[in-house]
């Protein structure tokens, strides 16, 4: 998660966390018809990963440690600047995603 230059990444936590989600849908749910519904079904956990960390950042940008400023705020000025590092870090997901065969009809 924290690599020797202090770069933080969740990367391959998160593609954890959708593996094993997915395994459990699938055991409760059967198995994927084809590869457009496992990709619908891995779009809306994000989906509820994204809306569950929006929560989480909203609840600890409520502490009055902040002030007027929201973290969330300070945050994203800074990370929309770096265009060349947000490229990066798609392209990395973007491997991953390719690697773990999701959207295959296997």
């Amino acid at each position: 998660m924290l690599d020797e230059q202090g770069g933080i990444s969740f990367v391959d936590e998160l593609m954890s966390i959708l593996d094993r989600f997915l395994e459990e849908y699938e055991t409760q749910q059967g198995p994927f018809r084809s590869a457009l519904e496992r990709g619908l079904i891995v779009s809306y956990a994000v989906g509820v990963l994204h809306c569950q960390l929006d929560a989480l950042w909203d609840a600890l940008g409520e502490s009055p440690v902040y002030g007027a400023l929201h973290p969330k705020i300070v945050f994203q000025e800074c990370v929309t600047k770096d265009e060349l590092a947000l490229r990066s870090l798609r392209e990395e997901i973007m491997d991953k995603i390719q690697q773990e065969n999701w959207f295959s009809d296997n």
